[in-house]
């Protein structure tokens, strides 16, 4: 019992460490100079590993699966499970972002707000994923 405490209080802290940017501080480290273009080209960057690294979490999490040692009906449920998700998420995504990108069309840079949400969400959900992987080792 205070083996698997240990775990998950490592595994909270783990998170907290890492935790992902807000989509404004994502902006703010963006924005140097008082140079738009700069800025969308950071955003851009940020976003473009955000989306990368998601990815990457999620062929880990589907490998993890396969490579589970419960029965083949279970794997079967948790990748239809997960599938499910990555679609919801990403339509989640879109229509979340594209709020952001309205709330922030009165002014300069809606689609770095788009973008920087895209970024914010991404790396929310890699960290959530990353620890759902606990339950597959």
């Amino acid at each position: 019992m205070r083996k698997v405490l240990l775990l998950i209080l490592s595994t909270v802290l783990s998170l907290a460490a890492n935790a992902a940017q807000p989509a404004g501080e994502i902006i703010n480290q963006c924005w140097q100079d008082n140079a738009h273009s700069a800025m969308t080209s950071c955003v851009i960057e940020v976003a473009k590993k955000a989306a990368q690294d998601l990815v990457l979490v999620e062929k880990d999490m589907m490998d993890a699966i396969e490579k589970s040692p419960e029965l083949q009906s279970y794997k079967s449920t948790v990748r239809n499970q997960f599938g499910k998700g990555i679609a919801a998420y990403r339509s989640y995504r879109k229509v979340h972002c594209g709020l952001r990108a309205a709330l922030a069309s009165m002014g300069n840079g809606t689609e770095d707000n788009r973008r920087s949400c895209e970024a914010e969400l991404d790396m929310d959900r890699a960290q959530q994923l990353t620890a759902d992987l606990f339950w597959l080792k």
